[in-house]
């Protein structure tokens, strides 16, 4: 019997009701929240027959957040994750706590600040994704003709409609799960419990975005480097060596044996990602290079 396991765990903060109910199967079934990720949770075995978890939305100002988690501790949950603007809450050994929101009406109000703030940052995030794929096209357009169009073009076409399409794909999951959320907020009081379903639509959907997002704007930014003339090769180092100084920035200070914090884990992810985009990036375009297509010279 395996002791721990990995699982999707990327939940839209408006969806911390799901959440909650999702852990809280877990732990029926024997498991615990060991840790969690921007995109994957680790799960252990437990024995404890009583464990309980609570979800909930927590402020934005640091001493009332302070206050607040005291006041939960107090009552008998313990405080094991933070992820962006929600707070994971296991029940202390042999402690029967009251839920952490119990007023209907303030866990309704919360529920809609949430959604219509994540709603308007999905909105911006794929209008700009939506407008470095017409820009990249409208650049190869005026470059190139469609008869005399070489294979690298060809190839950049082609990964510009992969990524539309996964933001297309993204547009239809989420539209999907919002549908769904809506439907259970008609006929439940408070925070809505989403459909199981729902929630790995929803975590799906986030995944396809970043990936898409990601693809876009680095595509975007070596077009206009190697459009104006840039060293595409001092661009890179230069994003790897930013990256190099965000894990510098990020374990600097830190206690051996103990966990990051929320904003070092948010440093240090970023350092990594952008380490690992500026090598993959120069090693498919050398890669490239080295077959005959010319994409950049690097």
């Amino acid at each position: 019997m395996r002791d721990r396991k990995y699982v999707l765990f990327r939940f839209s903060p408006y969806l911390y009701k799901g959440m909650e109910e999702y852990l809280n199967e877990q732990a029926e079934r024997g498991w615990e929240l060991g840790s969690a990720g921007p995109l994957a949770g680790r799960l252990h075995r437990t024995w404890r027959t009583d464990l309980r978890y609570s979800v909930d939305l927590i402020p934005r100002d640091e001493g009332y957040r302070r206050e607040y988690f005291d006041l939960c501790r107090d009552a008998g949950w313990e405080l094991i994750e933070t992820l962006p603007s929600v707070a994971v809450f296991a029940s202390l050994p042999g402690a029967d706590p009251p839920p952490v929101q119990s007023d209907p009406a303030v866990e309704r109000e919360n529920f809609v600040r949430a959604m219509a703030r994540y709603l308007i940052w999905t909105g911006l995030l794929f209008a700009a994704g939506i407008a470095s794929i017409l820009w990249l096209r409208g650049e190869i357009a005026r470059t190139y003709s469609i008869l005399a169009t070489p294979l690298y073009v060809w190839i950049y076409r082609l990964w510009l409609a992969v990524t539309a399409d996964a933001l297309a794909a993204m547009l239809a999951l989420e539209a999907a799960g919002l549908l769904a959320v809506w439907r259970s907020a008609r006929t439940q009081e408070g925070a809505p419990v989403p459909p199981r379903w729902a929630l790995w639509i929803d975590g799906m959907g986030d995944v396809l975005m970043w990936t898409a997002m990601a693809s876009a704007w680095l595509m975007t930014a070596a077009h206009w480097c190697f459009t104006r003339g840039v060293d595409l090769r001092m661009a890179l180092l230069t994003a790897a060596l930013a990256g190099a100084v965000c894990l510098v920035l990020a374990l600097a200070g830190q206690r051996s044996g103990r966990r990051l914090n929320r904003a070092r884990r948010r440093l240090a992810l970023a350092g990594v990602l952008a380490i690992v985009a500026a090598v993959g990036l120069y090693l498919i375009l050398r890669q490239a290079n080295f077959m005959g297509w010319r994409l950049w010279y690097v």
